[in-house]
């Protein structure tokens, strides 16, 4: 199967992303924060338990790209 339903956390994670859209700064960072969150730990859970290793790739490389982007933003 190529494409599924999104799981819990990316649905989160979607979630998150709209309700960053609100013109809020307080907001903002708090839809931001969660969002990161929510990938790390469907990250976490793709490579602890993805199906196939593609699926356990694309936690690895979500899981590099949160830490490196959230490392960025905090310099």
């Amino acid at each position: 199967m190529i494409a599924q339903t999104p799981n819990t956390p990316l649905l989160v994670v979607i979630a998150f992303f709209v309700i960053g859209f609100i013109p809020n700064a307080s907001i903002h960072i708090i839809s931001m924060w969660g969002l990161r969150t929510s990938l790390l730990y469907w990250s976490y859970l793709e490579i602890t338990s993805g199906v196939n290793l593609w699926r356990k790739f694309l936690g690895a490389a979500t899981l590099a790209y949160v830490l490196i982007t959230t490392t960025i933003s905090l310099t």
